[in-house]
């Protein structure tokens, strides 16, 4: 959040558990755009980079590799 202006974006890949954890805790005044979702299910594949839909200008793209939970 410390990287991020308060009226820049950040982009999101909604990649399973500590990722959706970590979704529900950005600043509130950044706009978040999640660039890849699973659709509410546990992600065990991740999406191609011409799937992402990333922003031009974001701050930064958050990506959480580690999902030991779902596996």
């Amino acid at each position: 959040m410390n990287i991020a202006r308060a009226d820049s974006s950040v982009d999101y890949l909604n990649t399973g558990v500590w990722s959706k954890k970590a979704l529900a805790r950005p600043a509130p005044d950044r706009k978040v755009n999640i660039v890849a979702d699973g659709g509410g299910v546990e992600i065990h594949h991740r999406a191609g980079a011409d799937a992402l839909r990333l922003s031009a200008h974001a701050a930064y793209v958050h990506y959480t590799p580690n999902e030991t939970i779902a596996g």
